[in-house]
């Protein structure tokens, strides 16, 4: 799956398997540098036992901007380790 922008809702099929079946709603965030170079290495999951928390047409704002701000965390701290 290629994910370029952060998606809100239930739990895909293909996830079924990596999280605990109380988490009833999921935000899933790429992670990137700047979210317009659409280059994702890596998915922040937050999950919620409330089915209403993370919604499909809930707005991503935010959660475009904590998926660049982790991204360039890692990011600084993988070129450091030089993984």
């Amino acid at each position: 799956i290629a994910l370029n922008q952060p998606h809100c809702g239930s739990k895909p099929e293909v996830a079924s398997d990596l999280m605990p079946d109380h988490l009833q709603s999921f935000a899933f965030i790429p992670l990137c540098k700047h979210m317009a170079d659409q280059h994702a290495f890596g998915v922040l999951i937050l999950g919620s036992d409330d089915a209403l928390r993370f919604k499909v047409d809930m707005g991503t704002h935010y959660l475009e901007r904590i998926g660049e701000l982790v991204g360039a965390a890692l990011i600084n701290n993988l070129f450091t380790l030089k993984l």
